[in-house]
């Protein structure tokens, strides 16, 4: 089998990154699904080729965000899927949360606080 010649600690990610992946495609066609079922788009359309670096994207993000929550099995799965559904704007206003939660804004120091 080809994964038995690379090295565990790298087939254990390139496999995680491939079930990321595959979990993050099936979030994106529950996206395109809805939005065909609302007249957005036609089934097959250009957009469609769009979803797949997205599905990719936001699949690994997903994964990322389940292992920070310390969630395995189907709750990981559920984040995956869930980001992936949600897309990339989600995506950007959790980062942009969390930069402006945890990164101390411009002029404020620890004497303002």
């Amino acid at each position: 089998m080809p994964l038995d010649h690379i090295p565990p600690p790298w087939r254990e990610t390139l496999i995680g990154a491939l079930v990321a992946a595959g979990w993050g495609l099936v979030g994106r066609a529950m996206h395109h699904s809805r939005q065909v079922q609302a007249g957005r788009r036609r089934f097959w359309s250009v957009q469609l080729v769009w979803e797949l670096p997205v599905a990719v994207g936001t699949g690994v993000a997903g994964q990322g965000l389940a292992e920070y929550l310390q969630v395995g099995g189907w709750q990981a799965t559920a984040v995956i899927v869930t980001v992936a559904y949600l897309g990339p704007g989600f995506v950007e206003a959790v980062v942009w949360k969390a930069i402006d939660q945890f990164l101390p804004t411009k002029g404020k120091g620890k004497a303002d606080a």
